[in-house]
């Protein structure tokens, strides 16, 4: 009988213990499981964006319209493009695998302070533009980046850019940029666009940059281009709206195909004579008179010569090349074209001085425009089966 006492006593003993380690088992497992749920919450905390434009790009980046954003959701954003205003890019920073990132209003915004792209080492392709920035400094390490587009803002100051030295295409069109000289290193640049700063005078840096291909300054202050002198690789050149009269620097510049000299004050034309590669040619609003040397430009398309002081074309009858001219307003008194076999745009516009016009054999030409233009002698129009339209101004 002692011993069934002791048996039962055991087996009791037993089962109190059993489910005394049962139960804080559970309770060990679950601190656990709460202990690894907050180990995750720090390693991928949820972010927030205070811009809703910026979150709203996020999500759909992501293409997930609802529910909480993870660091390790964006982590798998490399591109983002952002339509709307955004004032605040703060949290853009946890995009730790953006290599583009475009922000282009078009409107003005009120985005001023890049800090947050500080760390993007991976970045290759930025745009902001229409914003209000003025401080590259947060931009001074991205060394990766290669377009760098901030057109349209309150920068002057490249100090910050100057180990950028991947950049291949920089965009700082209509800031306030008085001094370029931090541009030095950046031997890599193709395309450089600096055009509406207006204070800039002082180009001379740009010697330095021997790959540039395409180089705009228009409105700026420039009257001096000998910085331009040795850039031998230039295809595109937009020099219009400055103090330009002397552009001998253009010399030897035989990769050239589009230049735009327009409204300047020019009055001989030089060397562009010699630029055999052009194939459009901007020469409107200056002091031109003479354009004979024009016509050894074989494969020029596209001529703009109007706002000038011209009274002879004949010389540039024979240019097979050509595809437009343009004569606005210009002093011509006698205009006979027989030997433009590509021509289809003639503009003859607001042309007070016309005496004789004769078009003939143009077999390509589709448009003359001779608004505003009186006429006081011939009009001859033969042999133009391809005109579509005329426009005729007083007889």
């Amino acid at each position: 009988m002692k011993n069934v006492k002791c048996k039962v006593s055991l087996i009791l003993s037993i089962s109190l213990i059993t489910s005394f380690i049962g139960v804080n088992g559970s309770q060990v497992m679950a601190q656990t499981k709460d202990y690894t749920k907050a180990i995750t919450r720090v390693s991928n905390p949820i972010i927030n964006f205070k811009d809703k434009n910026l979150e709203q790009a996020v999500r759909d980046a992501l293409s997930k319209p609802t529910g909480d954003l993870y660091k390790t959701d964006l982590a798998q954003i490399a591109k983002l493009t952002i339509n709307k205003n955004v004032e605040d890019i703060s949290g853009i920073e946890n995009l730790t695998n953006l290599e583009s990132l475009d922000i282009e209003n078009t409107s003005m915004g009120l985005l001023s302070d890049l800090t947050p792209l500080k760390g993007l080492n991976r970045l290759e392709s930025l745009t902001i533009t229409n914003n209000k920035i003025s401080d590259l400094s947060p931009l001074s390490e991205l060394t990766n980046l290669q377009t760098l587009n901030l057109s349209n803002n309150e920068i002057c100051n490249v100090t910050s850019l100057e180990n950028l030295t991947n950049l291949k295409t920089l965009n700082l069109k209509n800031n306030e940029l008085k001094d370029i000289s931090d541009l030095k290193n950046l031997s890599n640049l193709i395309s450089l666009d600096l055009g509406w700063n207006r204070s800039l005078s002082d180009v001379s840096v740009l010697s330095a940059l021997k790959n540039l291909e395409s180089l705009n300054l228009n409105c700026t202050n420039l009257y001096d281009i000998s910085a331009l002198q040795g850039l031998i690789n230039l295809k595109n050149l937009n020099l219009c709206g400055n103090r330009i009269s002397d552009t001998s620097a253009l010399l030897g510049l035989n990769k050239l195909q589009d230049v735009n000299l327009s409204s300047n004050s020019i009055r001989t034309l030089g060397c562009i004579g010699t630029l055999s590669n052009l194939q459009s040619l901007d020469l409107g609003t200056n002091y031109i008179t003479d354009v004979s040397s024009l016509k050894g430009l074989k494969n020029l398309k596209n001529l703009y010569l109007g706002w000038n002081d011209i009274t002879d074309v004949s010389q540039l009858d024979g240019m097979a090349e050509l595809q437009v001219l343009n004569l606005y307003s210009t002093k011509i008194q006698n205009i006979e074209l027989s030997n433009l076999p590509n021509l289809q745009s003639l503009n003859l516009e607001a042309i007070s001085t016309l005496n004789n016009v004769s078009l003939d054999g143009l077999l390509n030409l589709q448009s003359v425009n001779m608004s505003g233009s009186t006429i006081s002698g011939k009009l001859t129009l033969h042999n133009l089966p391809n005109l579509t339209s005329l426009v005729l101004g007083k007889m």
